[in-house]
């Protein structure tokens, strides 16, 4: 058994310290004292005091503080307090980013269709663009183009894509619309000089030239039975010609379109004789206008007249008598030289 040496003295330590002497400083710095990282030291004692991370505050750093401002997080996004001085943005649908800064480009290939295009909205709202002939959201609906005129005269509208439809024409049309009337008037569809006159579709007419007449003016009208009789004059004679053409023989003597001119150098200067007139008829015909003593239709006949007697109460050497001295002539003799003119004057 061991006893105990009362003769060596002890010291009665303040609060902090110990030791026989009171020489060691009591560490009141325990690792769980100063909190969430802080650093620990000692002042004066058991007096302690706390060094705080950034983000912490209380005298063991046991409080975190608010770093979360209004503006911490941009476009609605929600601010989450981490440990210390950090903190996290929850960002609404559409935005990403450390501050929800970025807008999240939701416009991809498939977003609108048939073309439309993509406009970015906020967050993940989008909108289409749709091209001509197309609706909806999505760019999705085919509007119906083919309305009652669409068309004319008489096609029918076949929707296409969007905006595109095509028109089936009734034979005689052509065009985007069916609105032109296709040329079926070709150069050997009417006859005889005829014009050909286009109608609607496929339908022509000829507006034939005069003296033709039918469908494609193949028939030649006759002029000469529809004319009146005196077409042709002067006993002329009516020919058909083409369409409504006709020919008139004359008779001899007359000439012209309708033999309307009588030819007037059928007088020659032998046609009467004995001085006789040529006088122009109808045609070929004429006449001559004799002189006194002749006659005949040239005036070759010498008209025979009776001797003038040699009265006695007229002078004798004087009294003219008429004798034919040879055909066309008339010799005028004294009445002395007529015997028988003289053997009749009386006494």
């Amino acid at each position: 058994m061991i006893e105990a040496n009362i003769n060596v003295p002890e010291c009665s330590c303040p609060l902090g310290l110990t030791g026989p002497s009171c020489e060691i400083d009591v560490n009141f710095c325990i690792a769980t004292r100063c909190q969430n990282g802080g650093t620990c030291f000692e002042v004066v004692g058991t007096l302690t005091s706390c060094i705080c991370r950034a983000g912490f505050t209380g005298s063991v750093c046991d409080i975190d503080e608010d770093f979360c401002t209004p503006t911490r997080c941009l476009n609605g996004g929600l601010c989450l307090e981490g440990v210390g001085t950090a903190t996290s943005c929850d960002c609404q649908p559409g935005y990403s980013g450390n501050e929800c800064e970025f807008d999240v480009n939701f416009c991809n290939d498939q977003t609108c269709m048939n073309g439309g295009m993509c406009a970015e909205g906020s967050g993940i709202s989008t909108t289409c663009l749709c091209k001509p002939g197309f609706s909806g959201e999505r760019c999705t609906d085919d509007l119906d183009f083919c309305m009652q005129d669409t068309c004319q005269n008489g096609g029918t509208c076949v929707e296409g894509t969007g905006m595109d439809f095509t028109c089936t024409c009734l034979r005689g049309f052509t065009g985007a619309w069916c609105e032109t009337d296709a040329d079926f008037c070709t150069p050997a569809r009417c006859q005889n000089g005829g014009t050909c006159v286009e109608g609607v579709g496929v339908n022509t007419f000829c507006s034939c030239a005069p003296g033709f007449t039918g469908g494609s003016c193949g028939t030649d009208l006759l002029f000469c039975v529809t004319t009146t009789p005196t077409t042709c004059r002067n006993g002329g004679m009516c020919m058909e010609g083409l369409g409504n053409l006709i020919l008139c023989l004359c008779m001899p003597g007359f000439t012209g379109q309708t033999c309307q001119t009588d030819i007037d150098n059928y007088c020659t200067s032998t046609s009467c004789s004995n001085g006789g007139t040529c006088v122009e008829g109808p045609g070929r015909d004429i006449s001559c206008t004799c002189t006194p003593d002749y006659t005949g239709p040239t005036c070759l006949s010498l008209i025979e007249r009776p001797p003038v007697p040699c009265l006695a109460e007229t002078d004798p050497d004087w009294m003219l008598s008429y004798q034919e001295a040879m055909p066309g002539e008339v010799v005028m003799l004294p009445c002395s030289l007529i015997p028988s003119a003289s053997a009749d004057t009386p006494g």
